[in-house]
């Protein structure tokens, strides 16, 4: 009997010092959290769990909260999906599940944030609605979806905001033009004219260069056409004109693919902003 007694008191000490362990690690984590000592945070926080035999939803959700503060969107999606499942509250699932969103969203997976988006209840308080709404907006814009990426944004913008809700549909409208040009148009410019595609998409320095390049190139191949013969410019000069002048024309093609991303991104900005991000 006494030994039992000693085995089950053992036991009782085990417990507390496991659930004490479990509290102070949590608390040191917390505090280094608060500190911005996110790496350290994230090891207490990943020790504590080794602690912990209950519910783990609030571990979770601090670790995915730690990895999105770094930048590994990977580990915090993971333990966002965790605390997902670990939780009852259907309030707090939906504000997981748009966390989880957002770093899809900042990984490009737009398809994969549109896939949990729209798995998401139609009908949900004002707060989540906004996020929901501003995160389908942003996902259909990043696919270059602009007529229904509009939609979603002006259903982040109040009825009253008439003024702002005209700049955004003029933006999408600018999005849309921006979309629809053509950067072969620019390689075509450049096959012609060497540099003028690349003058055309705003790389004025490439644009500088092909001329002057491919331009010494046919002076130099010209004159030993002149000078000497016909076969000793080609075998000697020809090549280079080639390799230059192709070479101008898939500058201009990427001058002008770059060109276009940075617009959509200045009306992306520009957008947000209407929105009062």
């Amino acid at each position: 009997m006494k030994k039992l007694c000693l085995l089950l008191i053992l036991i009782i000490n085990i417990f507390l010092l496991k659930a004490q362990n479990l509290q102070q690690t949590i608390y040191y984590a917390d505090n280094l959290l608060n500190n911005g000592n996110i790496e350290q945070a994230i090891k207490e926080y990943q020790r504590a769990l080794l602690f912990s035999d209950t519910n783990n939803f609030e571990l979770y959700n601090k670790l995915a909260y730690c990895f999105s503060k770094t930048g590994d969107n990977v580990n915090a999606s993971k333990y966002y999906d965790l605390a997902f499942y670990n939780s009852d509250n259907d309030s707090l699932k939906n504000s997981i599940l748009l966390n989880k969103c957002y770093t899809f969203l900042l990984q490009n997976n737009f398809n994969l944030a549109l896939i949990e988006l729209y798995s998401m209840a139609d009908t949900l308080p004002a707060s989540l609605n906004f996020r929901r709404n501003l995160y389908l907006g942003i996902a259909m814009y990043g696919l270059n979806d602009f007529s229904e990426s509009e939609k979603y944004f002006l259903k982040c913008i109040p009825d009253s905001f008439s003024e702002k809700a005209k700049q955004i549909k003029t933006l999408f409208n600018l999005a849309q033009k921006t979309y629809n040009k053509n950067p072969y148009h620019s390689a075509i410019f450049s096959i012609f004219i060497p540099g003028l595609g690349q003058f055309i998409s705003g790389d004025y320095r490439n644009g500088i260069n092909s001329i002057i390049l491919v331009g010494s190139l046919w002076t130099l191949y010209s004159y030993i056409l002149i000078k000497y013969s016909f076969l000793d410019a080609f075998l000697s000069i020809f090549p280079w004109i080639q390799r230059y002048y192709t070479g101008g024309f898939n500058d201009a093609y990427d001058a002008a693919i770059a060109k276009k991303e940075k617009k959509k991104e200045e009306i992306y900005i520009k957008i947000l902003e209407n929105i009062g991000l």
